[in-house]
């Protein structure tokens, strides 16, 4: 990050997306585990395997996800970008 206001931004930003998605993640990981108990231990382990891979791919799709936030927001250098209703204001 180009300056402190894009850093703050950013980190406040990903800590409140990672958040939510943490809880939702440990609701949806509690309410599957539940049908996993009367599974095979191997299918289970597969089962739950597939329940990582796909954390994974959310945490990368919001890690990309707040990266354009911060792109669109800020240039390289840390400035603040203009806004449509700033940009129309003239």
């Amino acid at each position: 990050m180009g300056s402190v206001e894009a850093w703050r931004f950013t980190q406040r930003l990903a800590g409140c997306v990672w958040s939510l998605l943490g809880l939702a993640l440990v609701i949806w990981m509690s309410i599957a585990g539940l049908g996993l108990v009367e599974l095979p231990l191997m299918d289970a382990m597969l089962r739950m395997m597939g329940y990582i891979f796909w954390q994974a791919i959310l945490l990368l799709i919001s890690r990309l996800a707040i990266g354009l936030v911060a792109f669109l927001r800020y240039d390289r250098k840390g400035n603040r970008r203009y806004t449509w209703s700033e940009l129309w204001r003239g």
